[in-house]
């Protein structure tokens, strides 16, 4: 369980990005947060990531304190950006089998993920291909199939469903759906589109605004 009490974040003694954010995301339950631009959603994904620790509140993967190097040893967590971040000048291939080869798989093992993962996410023409050269779609798909090498406990999702063909669309909410299926995962999907409500199954929903977390239902 994902548990986030108290928290509060801000950039200048001025303005509190967050402030006073507290849920808990269980096991196997999926979460949205509707958030515009300016809303803290990146500040609070961020956060979550452990790649920003300047924060007063508590944030607990399974009891244990988020930390930068919390994802490398006991908590699996995917996160699919907006943005992708990846090594730019290098290819498909290279991106994907660096994250095996950062956890020291077995060169034989990791060309036969790589592969099926390419083969799946139909990247085979741009298995050479350099990161900087592929469209929105493509990255995406990199950092799906990124993922689908890993065996994930939570996956974050930023809003990655800007300006998609209504068929990308539908194919990146189906791949989505398996990631979360096929790792019986936890999973937060962050987007400034109500229409995402109606692809999902979400057990909360939750809206950003100003810094504040509120509950949909209410």
């Amino acid at each position: 369980m994902l548990k986030v009490n108290n928290l509060t974040f801000a950039y200048t003694k001025e303005y509190n990005t967050l402030q006073n954010i507290s849920f808990e995301l269980p096991d196997k339950t999926t979460m949205f947060i509707y958030g515009k631009q300016e809303s803290g959603r990146s500040s609070l994904l961020r956060i979550l990531l452990g790649i920003e620790d300047s924060f007063k509140g508590e944030v607990l993967y399974d009891n244990m304190p988020v930390k930068k190097d919390l994802f490398f040893a006991d908590i699996a967590v995917g996160f699919i950006p907006e943005r992708m971040a990846c090594i730019e000048n290098k290819s498909v291939y290279y991106n994907l089998e660096y994250v095996l080869k950062f956890r020291k798989v077995n060169k034989s093992i990791r060309e036969v993920k790589v592969n099926n993962a390419i083969r799946e996410y139909g990247l085979e023409v741009y298995k050479d291909t350099r990161l900087r050269d592929l469209g929105k779609l493509e990255r995406i798909k990199v950092a799906l199939a990124r993922l689908s090498l890993r065996d994930l406990q939570y996956i974050l999702v930023d809003d990655i469903f800007k300006d998609l063909a209504d068929t990308d669309l539908k194919y990146m909410v189906d791949e989505i759906k398996k990631l979360i299926k096929s790792n019986d995962a936890a999973a937060i999907i962050v987007s400034d589109n109500l229409d995402i409500l109606k692809y999902f199954k979400f057990n909360q929903k939750f809206k950003l605004e100003y810094g504040s977390l509120e509950n949909m239902e209410n």
